[in-house]
């Protein structure tokens, strides 16, 4: 896809000097965050002024596996520079940099907020949808009811395997809860287990983090943080392989008596769209969803 990448006549795009470095992560603070450092970063400046920097870009040369594998990358312009091209141009500039990679896609950074300027921005260029976030509020006195007779009705069905428990996440092998999570959220072992460890080391995260174990798998478990103003349940996951909707529905059902337990009252929680067992349980026991996010992906041409 050809995004036009001539920047307008009195703009300049340069590859970044080494004496921009700060200037640009200035510009892009998630790139601290990037498991590799980009080989090289691009700006925008004006004609003739090349310390003033309007906009920069970037990608991570590491393969993200998302649905649509390939490169992360990251843009950013200043306000009052934008809608006059230099975004755009900024991003046709890092898609032929990951096509020459090889890659088959450029990926957004993070999630966007659906009706977001990022999203629109993204949208107007060509990138698809890859990926849905779900943000819900559960009220547990609204909830709970509905969550025991799901979990009732399991079980007089026999649809829940025998021998498995729920239990404090703390209490299961660490290494079957990390392995889920980089299969669940694509991340890195190394970035799993700071996820993990960040909410397990307040109380209310390990009193209120669970898991489902029969003694040797890990069929889903859910990572909640205590949240600014109420809880957070940042991770919840199955297993594909127990993806019948069972452990969605036992993981909610007992997250929720320990929301009770603990005195609270509502809890958020975030579902992926590409694991639709918690998202359509939300639904059945109408969970308020608060917010929608998409990351996004461009297909590329990569070069013959």
């Amino acid at each position: 896809m050809s995004l036009g990448a001539a920047p307008p006549p009195r703009y300049v795009l340069a590859q970044a000097r080494p004496d921009q470095t700060a200037a640009v992560f200035a510009l892009l603070p998630e790139l601290f965050q990037a498991p590799a450092l980009p080989t090289r970063f691009w700006v925008v400046h004006p004609a003739g002024e090349p310390a003033h920097l309007l906009g920069a870009a970037a990608y991570a040369p590491v393969v993200h596996p998302a649905h649509s594998s390939g490169f992360r990358g990251q843009c950013r312009v200043l306000d009052g520079y934008r809608r006059q091209g230099i975004g755009r141009t900024l991003v046709a500039q890092l898609a032929a940099d990951v096509a020459a990679w090889d890659m088959p896609h450029l990926l957004s950074w993070q999630a966007e907020a659906e009706a977001g300027p990022a999203s629109a921005f993204m949208q107007a260029l060509g990138f698809r949808i890859n990926f849905s976030i779900h943000h819900f509020i559960a009220d547990y006195e609204k909830i709970l009811p509905l969550c025991q007779r799901m979990t009732q009705a399991l079980r007089e069905h026999e649809r829940v395997p025998p021998g498995f428990a729920l239990l404090p996440l703390v209490e299961v092998p660490r290494a079957a809860v990390v392995a889920l999570h980089c299969k669940e959220f694509h991340a890195s072992p190394a970035a799993a287990e700071e996820a993990i460890e960040a909410v397990l080391a307040d109380p209310l995260g390990r009193r209120l983090s669970l898991a489902l174990w029969d003694g040797q798998y890990v069929a889903g478990y859910v990572l909640a943080s205590p949240g600014a103003d109420m809880p957070d349940l940042r991770f919840w996951a199955s297993d594909p392989a127990y993806r019948q909707g069972w452990p969605a529905v036992l993981l909610l059902d007992g997250y929720m008596r320990m929301i009770a337990e603990c005195g609270l009252r509502q809890s958020r929680f975030v579902c992926n769209g590409r694991n639709p067992a918690p998202v359509n349980v939300a639904r059945k026991i109408g969970a308020l969803l608060e917010a929608l996010e998409h990351g996004y992906v461009l297909d590329l041409v990569v070069p013959e």
